[in-house]
């Protein structure tokens, strides 16, 4: 009855005195693991390792870097420590690296410098990029069929030698661990998203019913005192004003509730290979009649760009809610630049699958950009970090889902967007979609609207697209 429980804490006072340290970090690494386990957002998740690393005490610096949604490199999410550590990881500049942490789950790089092998160089030679870190000991963060979803870095200046490879082997277990809180992550956010257009899906059919059939018959009734008006003597002016008014607001709550039906109830469309410049041209030259005198477009199109697979009618739908948000940004005055371009990115193959089946040489992949570019006078950052959530608007008259269903549109084609903003100096937004499998190239124009830095008169505008067209 004695003896094993003596047996136990004997055994553990040895291991406390012998290898303080180690039981140290297994302590703290067990802790967290237990605390990762209960984590579901990424940003929790971030503070847990960090803030779990640093109270082991084994650690002057660390960072944790993931995956960007393009695949050609690592975005820093957190770091701790003095050392200003470098915000990205590119893919192309840390080929090596990356290479190897598809092949196995850790790179000690202070122990490969110090016993460099044959195929050693490229690796440390990549690893300069990576500054503080570049000693540092590396554990790939993978998800599901061994798919590479970011990096950890964790270094120890104080020691040479600072992780034996046994409390490797236990560090490569918390990157484990934020594996699995990554892939639990994504799930409980798709089940939040879900749950949400359910709601709005649900508010929208009764939204539906409750206030289009009304604004239906209102608009009726209105359309027939406007008529009966117009054909009748001695009629108070003011009568046909407050009719006017009523039939505007009944369209601008029509047009609410289609946007709000349109954001609750996403629909990809009829996705096909689309010519994105000559979907571009059309779009401004719809919306040419909407320009004022003060404002005019230059088209920066970049000829034979692969085909984008998107629906036309939504990726004009997008073009045009940029376009505009752009006028009504530089309140009139000033000039919207759209251009297109073809991004080719180096990226590792993600791809699922065996480790045996995937290569390890880094694949391109072509997007085609599209870039929407105003010369108002910016975004404020409040501003900016809200900018694509549902409803919020800084207009009078705005809805709110502009920008919340154009990104909902490119991201269901698996494009992206972006803004870029500086104070007094305008706004870009960049519209990023991959390019379709069918070796589709666009046509050149035969006259082209604008040659890059050229300018498109509201007057002329029309004119000159029908002839490029």
């Amino acid at each position: 009855m004695l003896f094993e429980p003596l047996r136990d804490e004997v055994e553990t006072r040895i291991h406390q005195f012998f290898f303080l340290e180690r039981h140290v970090l297994e302590t703290s690494v067990t802790e967290l693991r237990r605390r990762l386990a209960h984590v579901l957002e990424i940003d929790e998740m971030v503070e847990t390792l960090l803030s779990g690393l640093e109270q082991s005490r084994r650690i002057t610096s660390c960072a944790i870097y993931l995956r960007d949604q393009d695949g050609d490199g690592f975005d820093i999410t957190g770091s701790v420590g003095g050392a200003a550590v470098p915000k990205r990881i590119e893919a192309l500049a840390s080929r090596p690296i990356l290479e190897r942490l598809q092949r196995q789950a850790s790179l000690s790089l202070e122990e490969m410098a110090r016993e460099p092998k044959k195929d050693d160089a490229t690796v440390l030679a990549s690893a300069a990029t990576l500054g503080p870190l570049q000693s540092s000991v590396l554990l790939g963060v993978r998800g599901d069929n061994d798919e590479l979803l970011g990096i950890i870095a964790i270094a120890d200046d104080r020691v040479r030698d600072a992780f034996t490879p046994e409390e490797v082997v236990l560090l490569e277990t918390v990157a484990t661990q934020i594996g699995v809180a990554i892939a639990n992550s994504r799930v409980y956010s798709r089940m939040k998203e879900r749950d949400r257009l359910a709601a709005l899906g649900a508010m929208a059919a009764g939204l539906a019913h409750e206030v289009k059939n009304p604004l239906g018959a209102i608009k009726g009734a209105a359309q027939l005192l406007e008529e009966v008006n117009a054909g009748a003597a001695g009629i108070d002016p003011s009568s046909s004003e407050f009719v006017g008014i009523i039939l505007e607001e009944v369209d601008r709550l029509d047009r609410v509730v289609g946007s709000f039906l349109d954001y609750a109830r996403p629909h990809a469309g009829n996705p096909v290979p689309l010519d994105v410049n000559a979907a571009v041209r059309r779009t401004v030259q719809i919306l040419s009649s909407q320009q004022t005198e003060g404002a005019d477009v230059a088209l920066d199109l970049t000829e034979n760009l692969p085909h984008a697979k998107i629906d036309p009618e939504k990726l004009r739908q997008v073009l045009m809610n940029l376009i505009q948000n752009g006028f009504q940004a530089m309140d009139g005055r000033g000039r919207v630049t759209v251009s297109t371009t073809l991004r080719r990115t180096a990226r590792l193959p993600w791809a699922s699958g065996p480790q045996s089946d995937r290569t390890s040489r880094v694949e391109d992949a072509e997007f085609v950009e599209i870039s929407v570019r105003d010369t108002g006078p910016g975004i404020s950052q409040k501003v900016l970090k809200n900018l694509f959530i549902p409803f919020f608007t800084t207009k009078e008259q705005g809805t709110g889902l502009g920008l919340a269903i154009s990104q909902s549109i490119v991201q269901s084609a698996g494009g992206t967007i972006h803004v870029q903003t500086q104070h007094g100096a305008g706004t870009t937004f960049t519209i990023v979609l991959p390019a379709a499998v069918e070796p589709l190239r666009s046509t050149p124009a035969p006259a082209p609207v604008d040659e890059p830095g050229s300018t498109a008169k509201a007057a002329g505008l029309t004119k000159a697209l029908n002839r490029s067209a």
